[in-house]
C-alpha cells in the first residue's frame, strides 16, 4: 500500500498547462494531498514555516520573470526536493533554472511523463527514508 504524500505544486495563474501538470501528479496515486500555489508569495508563505511534510516540490512558471521571482527562495528550495519546470530551453533560462539547484528539470512542452516518473522517485525514496 503507497503512503500518502504531500506535494507542493507551484504553478503558473491561469495556465493552460497546469491542469495538465497537476493531473500528471494525481495520476501517481489518488491518495496524494497536492497543497497548490499560484503565486510566488504563498510559495514563499509555506516555505518559510516548518514544512510539516511536505515531501517534493514541483514548480512551473510560464515566464522569465516568474523564473526570475523564484531566486530570492532559493535557500528555502534547498530543503527539499525540487522538480522545475520552465518556460523555454534558452540558455538564460536555463542557467537561471540551474541556480535553483532542482532534482529535475522539464520544459512546459513536455507530456509531463519524466516528471511523473521522476516525482514517483523521490516520493518512494523520501518513504523509504521515513
Amino acid at each position: 500500500m503507497q503512503e500518502t504524500s504531500n506535494i507542493l505544486l507551484c504553478t503558473a495563474p491561469s495556465h493552460k498547462v497546469t491542469t495538465k501538470l497537476k493531473d500528471t501528479i494525481q495520476s501517481i496515486s489518488s491518495e496524494n494531498n497536492i497543497i497548490a500555489v499560484a503565486s510566488i508569495r504563498d510559495l514563499s508563505q509555506i516555505l518559510h514555516k516548518p514544512l510539516n511534510g511536505v515531501d517534493a516540490v514541483v514548480i512551473f512558471r510560464a515566464t522569465k520573470k516568474g523564473l526570475m521571482d523564484l531566486l530570492h527562495l532559493r535557500d528555502e528550495l534547498l530543503r527539499l526536493p525540487v522538480i522545475l519546470i520552465l518556460p523555454d530551453q534558452k540558455d538564460e533560462t536555463l542557467a537561471k533554472g540551474h541556480s535553483l539547484r532542482p532534482r529535475f528539470l522539464s520544459y512546459m512542452d513536455s507530456d509531463f511523463s519524466d516528471v511523473r516518473d521522476v516525482l514517483q522517485k523521490i516520493l518512494d525514496r523520501q518513504h523509504f527514508l521515513q
